[in-house]
C-alpha cells in the first residue's frame, strides 16, 4: 500500500495542484514525502498508528521517551497549508509526539506552515520547540488524546484501546 501511495503522490501534476490530503498513517511514505513541494496544499491529515515507535533514544525530564525522529524532519514546506491534522496514536513504548527537536533554535528553523490556521495533535510532548515556532496566523491549536483515553463501561463492548498495543500518555497540569 504504501509503494503505492507513493507512486500516486510522485506525479508532478498532482503534487502541484492538490489542495486535500488526508492518509490512514500506516500508508504514508514518510521517506520520500519530505522529497516533493506541494505548493496548493492547504489540509494534510494523517491518523493511525504512529509508525515511529521502537526503541527510544532518550527520556526527557518528565520521564517519557523522546521518539527517534521529529516528525517535522519528514514534512516538506508546505507555503499555503492552513490545516495540519495528527490524530496518531502511540504504541507502547513510542513516547509523546515530538514534532520539531528539541535541539532545534525556532529562528533557524522556522515552522515550514508560514500560513497554518489549525493545527490538531495528538499526545504532544511539552518540550517540542514546536510551540515556540507557532505563526501568528494559528486560529486553533487542539491538543487531544487520540483515540480517546477512556474506559468502556458497558460488558458487551470490552474491547479497549491498550489490547491494540496502544499508550495513553496524558499530559499532565502542569505539562
Amino acid at each position: 500500500e504504501v509503494d503505492a501511495v507513493r507512486l500516486v503522490l510522485s506525479q508532478p501534476e498532482l503534487r502541484s495542484t492538490l489542495r486535500y490530503l488526508s492518509l490512514p498513517s500506516n500508508v504514508v511514505p514518510y521517506d520520500t514525502f519530505g522529497t516533493h513541494s506541494w505548493p496548493e496544499l492547504r489540509t494534510l491529515s494523517f491518523v493511525g498508528e504512529r509508525r515511529d515507535a521502537g526503541a527510544p533514544v532518550a527520556a526527557s525530564r518528565d520521564g517519557y521517551p523522546v521518539t527517534p525522529a521529529p516528525l517535522l524532519a519528514s514534512l516538506p514546506h508546505m507555503p499555503r497549508l492552513k490545516t495540519l491534522d495528527l490524530r496518531l496514536v502511540p504504541l507502547k513504548g513510542s513516547g509523546r509526539l515530538m514534532l520539531m527537536s528539541q535541539d532545534a533554535l525556532v529562528a533557524t528553523h522556522p515552522l515550514p506552515f508560514p500560513e497554518l490556521k489549525i493545527l490538531t495533535v495528538s499526545y504532544p510532548h511539552p518540550d517540542d520547540r514546536l510551540y515556540d515556532a507557532l505563526p501568528s496566523t494559528l486560529r486553533s491549536l487542539a491538543l487531544r488524546c487520540y483515540p480517546r483515553h477512556y474506559i468502556h463501561l458497558f460488558p458487551r463492548d470490552p474491547v479497549m484501546p491498550f489490547n491494540y498495543g496502544w499508550d495513553s500518555p496524558i499530559l499532565s497540569a502542569t505539562e
